[in-house]
């Protein structure tokens, strides 16, 4: 049980750290359509994080664990923490370089749900991780074709 709330304390460090990435990316981005894409992200993850708690309060670790107070705490100082790290890729500017820190950050997001869903044993539990980690593929496929249209004159570029 250690194991699965300790790999539930990563997602929602993870999802807390994403939230604040694309909420700074969105303030320096002068793309409005990046601009639109990374507000969207990061609603979602914010949305994520406290779903998250939400649906597994129930589970054997989710009594064993305080998770809505922890998710308090870790977005309090989360801002704090994350920001130091975050602010310097964010403040370069440089939006392939957001882009792929953005993309490994939801993949790292979507392997850490797969390992979570692996840690339970109920079907719908296995099966929420599972839709989280597909989600998280889609904010991966969104990112890799916003990356892909840097190089594309904007009235070039598909929707997304």
């Amino acid at each position: 049980m250690e194991k699965a709330i300790e790999i539930f304390k990563n997602a929602l460090e993870m999802e807390v750290e994403a939230e604040i990435f694309y909420e700074k990316a969105a303030e320096i981005t002068e793309d409005d359509e990046s601009r639109m894409v990374f507000l969207e992200l990061s609603d979602m993850e914010d949305g994520h994080a406290h779903r998250i708690v939400e649906r597994f309060k129930n589970t054997p670790f989710g009594q064993a664990f305080d998770a809505e107070s922890w998710l308090k705490e870790v977005e309090e100082e989360g801002s704090k923490h994350i920001e130091v790290k975050v602010t310097d890729l964010v403040d370069q500017g440089d939006m392939r370089a957001i882009l792929k820190s953005a993309i490994k950050m939801e993949e790292e997001a979507r392997d850490n749900y797969k390992r979570l869903s692996e840690s339970f044993t109920d079907p719908e539990d296995v099966a929420y991780c599972n839709d989280l980690a597909e989600e998280e593929q889609s904010h991966v496929n969104s990112l890799r074709q916003l990356l892909q249209s840097l190089d594309m004159d904007p009235e070039d570029r598909p929707e997304l």
